[in-house]
């Protein structure tokens, strides 16, 4: 699961959400975290983390590629400098 997590598609989530949290929650109700320890704090988070849906971060498969064009040539096949060209046209 975790090589077909997108870091694009996490990043994003996480930054949309914060936006959003600070706009939503006042900051008194931050208060609760500023006095947890490093370990207690690291318990909520992972709790948070576990409620994640990773199907929406997903990576999406490319596609196949489409084929090359094939290339034209000239109507006698072979190329002819330009540097010639310009050349001949002045003579």
């Amino acid at each position: 699961m975790e090589e077909n997590l997108s870091s694009y598609y996490l990043s994003l989530e996480i930054s949309q959400v914060y936006h959003g949290m600070l706009i939503a929650i006042p900051p008194q109700d931050w208060e609760i975290f500023r006095n947890l320890t490093t370990a207690q704090l690291a318990s909520v988070l992972k709790q948070l983390a576990g409620r994640v849906s990773l199907q929406k971060l997903q990576k999406h498969p490319r596609g196949a590629k489409r084929p090359q064009p094939k290339r034209k040539n000239s109507g006698n096949g072979q190329h002819v400098a330009t540097a010639k060209l310009l050349a001949r046209r002045n003579q």
